[in-house]
């Protein structure tokens, strides 16, 4: 019906407009630049940007922490409402199937978007102070020697460095959309807020130390160490992927249904 679906667009509309439009989003892109700025500086600086970046990802703690950070931007909303008793009035207005789509679509987009932004807004400070890629240099060679996709280098530099930005704000969104789908179970936003890195660190215990899987689920989204064919390497993260949303969405649309029916 008409109404249902203005409904649907409001609910939509209102979650876009909390998680992009307040002073939070703005501060977490701000914290991921920071991060970013602070973890590069504990290594020897490369000669070109390229280097600083790729040097920076693999050796620093700047995914652990944007996991968190990214997760702050609408990860706690469902915490916020619940506290403010809020959530019963929108389930009045809204199904509880497009409540969750809602709200884990715009945690999917914001994960993505806070950390590609921070990332890129470092690296136009970098560049202000380095070449984006000597082509002589040693960053470039190295990084050729160890890529499935060195055939973008170095023409391709910053379409390069975009894709690893992808992969990790696409890994960041799989492990908030999990956080969130909790969130209706545990009302604590300080947990939710941090479940992000404790499910990464999980996972890489797991596929590392117990399965014993070839590759980690770090080493899945870092694009530097792929030393399998393009077409592997997207499948194994869109499986990886698509295993996430659908069980953050069973499970946020199950406690969310409770919540409304025990209200």
């Amino acid at each position: 019906s008409d109404t249902g679906e203005s409904c649907s667009m409001g609910i939509v509309k209102m979650d876009i407009k909390r998680c992009f439009w307040g002073w939070r989003f703005l501060a977490m892109v701000l914290a991921v630049a920071v991060i970013w700025y602070l973890n590069s500086r504990r290594f020897a600086m490369d000669e070109d940007v390229l280097g600083i970046f790729f040097d920076t990802t693999g050796r620093s703690t700047v995914l652990y922490l944007s996991l968190i950070l990214c997760n702050g931007a609408y990860g706690l909303s469902i915490c916020e409402e619940l506290q403010d008793y809020g959530l019963s009035q929108i389930l009045s207005r809204v199904s509880v199937k497009k409540y969750c789509l809602s709200k884990l679509v715009v945690c999917i987009v914001s994960n993505i978007v806070v950390y590609c932004t921070g990332t890129f807004c470092y690296l136009l400070y970098e560049l202000t102070q380095h070449p984006l890629v000597v082509e002589e240099g040693y960053a470039l060679q190295d990084i050729k020697n160890v890529t499935t996709f060195s055939w973008m280098l170095p023409e391709h530099t910053f379409l390069f460095i975009f894709l690893q930005c992808l992969m990790s704000g696409i890994c960041c969104s799989c492990m908030s959309v999990l956080a969130v789908a909790l969130s209706a179970y545990i009302r604590d936003g300080f947990i939710i807020l941090c479940l992000p890195s404790i499910f990464f660190f999980l996972l890489l215990f797991a596929s590392g130390s117990i399965f014993k899987l070839p590759i980690d689920t770090e080493q899945m989204f870092q694009i530097i160490t792929a030393d399998t064919k393009e077409g592997i390497f997207f499948l194994r993260i869109a499986v990886f992927t698509v295993v996430c949303y659908l069980l953050s969405a069973v499970l946020l649309y199950l406690g969310i249904s409770r919540r409304k029916r025990y209200a």
